[in-house]
């Protein structure tokens, strides 16, 4: 399927159903047919452009607008939010030799707002293969801050949502979208319904950050589907219940690791609300896997699938150690197949890094490890990236985390490094229980070096833009509390208090604290001056279970108050 099938595809569904409602936006709605003449008024301008287009407009609904006059005329277009700096918009027009860029239309008048920049010591980039045409280019920040743009195809699109295999949606479905535009979830909530001749309604995101809004909402526009990201989700789980999603036939959750213990909640209170994991990223078009979740499956392993993969999708799980391919197992997943992304635009260094050829067929590394059962279905383990060496030895971050959190006192727990430290933080809750009590719990489960150096208590998670929790947020506003519990801790201070109570000078801190000379009396002595040194409160086992100086470090700093 090339780009022309997604154009005649959604031209016909407007024609079928053009007198039923396409779009729905601040309680006005617009009929298919009305959306065509609004979509012919964008052609007009639309179809004189020669290269890409990027669609830079606060109206989401005409921007949306923007998008499908665009798949009607042939052309390749770029969506950023409005409210993105001009400095992102500016740097993404730096990689085309020209580019028009859309802010606006006015339909009382048919006039489009646009102005052209041009670069002319770039080059087009250009495809070898014409079933790679370009839907779309989905600019991302990424982690390191610099855009790279996913080039999506429109082939991509069709395959995954005219007729997707793992939702049933009809015309008489109401999809929600709040979504950015730039955030590739905002293909799935725009095109699922247009796909099928249902109505999309365009929700402020503040509304959905609301439950009291929220479930007004469904209710005045019956909406019955929405996608909401993993932290969002758990958001509005956080009470136990969600009247407002409760009353959706669909939701589908993604976007992060799903709480477990959110998603049984909601299946509890939610009997006629299918549930599903989408998993998926942007280089593979939105879902590469979909879950439908029930409960039974839940409460008995323990744990979320993101399920099976979606059709036209085909995947690899590398051994990480032995770097052969297999189709189950634990490994690295690498995907190919109908969603696969036509690589990044004017970044051959990275798509070459990313996309591979194994066995004469192009994969996407996704950077995620996976457990693909027998059956076919898949679990997310964790990103490769999210592996670090803390003294010596490997801890998976995600592991870790998910071992905090199958501790019944923690809801939410967030793991990263700091120095040469294990820092958690975690939101706990039932009856109140001393950090100290839930942490000696931990040890039982977690290898000596993977315990947290730094346990905070917190309360707060904020989000991105995309609604995903904002861990680069939460990790520069604990640092100052880090910096201040390190500085008065003094490092090698322990050490110090450990000389003055042997009586000798200490140069290893890894051995154990009866080989440097401790015995029980001295170890009384040690347990009592740490106390009042830092103002702490330490009992001999707690000395006993660090085992070692560094272990004493590292527990004198975590009891340290913030």
């Amino acid at each position: 399927m090339k780009a022309a099938d997604l154009k005649g595809v959604l031209r016909a569904l407007r024609a079928r159903h053009a007198h039923q409602r396409a779009i729905v936006m601040d309680g006005i709605a617009y009929s298919y047919k009305e959306l065509e003449q609004r979509i012919e008024i964008c052609n007009q301008a639309m179809s004189r452009s020669p290269t890409p287009v990027i669609i830079n407009t606060q109206h989401k609904l005409n921007a949306i607008i923007l998008m499908l006059s665009a798949i009607d005329c042939g052309v390749t277009f770029i969506p950023v939010d409005g409210d993105r700096p001009r400095s992102f918009v500016a740097k993404i027009a730096t990689k085309f030799p020209l580019v028009r860029v859309f802010t606006d239309v006015c339909f009382d008048t048919g006039h489009c707002v646009w102005h052209a920049l041009t670069h002319p010591e770039k080059t087009l980039e250009r495809t070898s293969d014409a079933d790679q045409e370009v839907m779309s280019i989905m600019y991302t920040s990424g982690s390191t801050g610099e855009p790279k743009g996913v080039q999506v195809r429109a082939s991509s699109v069709l395959n995954l949502l005219y007729r997707p295999s793992f939702i049933a949606l009809t015309h008489e479905d109401v999809v929600a979208s709040y979504s950015s535009l730039s955030f590739d979830a905002s293909t799935f909530e725009i095109f699922a319904p247009l796909l099928c001749g249902g109505t999309l309604v365009l929700l402020d995101k503040m509304v959905v950050l609301d439950e009291t809004r929220l479930h007004h909402a469904i209710e005045q526009d019956a909406i019955t589907c929405m996608w909401m990201t993993a932290g969002l989700f758990r958001r509005h789980m956080l009470p136990g219940h969600c009247r407002a999603l409760a009353c959706l036939r669909h939701l589908i959750v993604g976007g992060d690791k799903v709480d477990l213990r959110a998603a049984v909640s909601f299946l509890e209170c939610a009997a006629s609300t299918q549930l599903y994991n989408g998993y998926g990223p942007t280089e593979n078009t939105v879902f590469t896997t979909v879950a439908a979740l029930n409960l039974h499956q839940l409460t008995g392993e323990q744990r979320v699938p993101i399920g099976r993969k979606v059709e036209g999708v085909d995947h690899l799980i590398e051994d990480e150690h032995t770097g052969q391919y297999r189709k189950t197992g634990i490994g690295r997943l690498h995907v190919t197949g109908e969603g696969l992304c036509a690589g990044y635009h004017a970044n051959p260094v990275e798509t070459a890094k990313a996309f591979t050829m194994i066995n004469g067929r192009r994969y996407y590394n996704t950077g995620d490890v996976v457990e693909c059962t027998v059956g076919g279905d898949f679990y997310f383990l964790g990103r490769q990236d999210r592996q670090v060496k803390l003294n010596g030895h490997r801890v998976e971050l995600d592991e870790v985390e998910k071992t905090l959190e199958s501790d019944p006192s923690i809801v939410k727990a967030v793991c990263f490094v700091w120095k040469t430290h294990l820092v958690s933080l975690v939101e706990t809750q039932g009856p109140p229980e001393a950090l100290e009590t839930i942490t000696a719990r931990w040890r039982q489960h977690l290898s000596a070096f993977s315990v947290p150096d730094f346990v905070i208590e917190n309360t707060r998670w904020p989000l991105t833009k995309n609604n995903k929790i904002d861990t680069q947020t939460l990790i520069n506003e604990t640092i100052p509390q880090l910096e201040r519990r390190h500085s008065r801790s003094g490092e090698r201070s322990v050490k110090r208090v450990a000389e003055q109570v042997l009586n000798k000078p200490v140069e290893h801190l890894e051995i154990g604290l009866f080989d440097l000379g401790f015995d029980s009396l001295s170890m009384l002595t040690f347990n009592h001056q740490l106390n009042e040194q830092f103002e702490i409160h330490l009992n001999l086992l707690d000395l006993y279970t660090a085992g070692t100086l560094l272990g004493v470090e590292q527990l004198v700093t975590a009891k340290m108050p913030a």
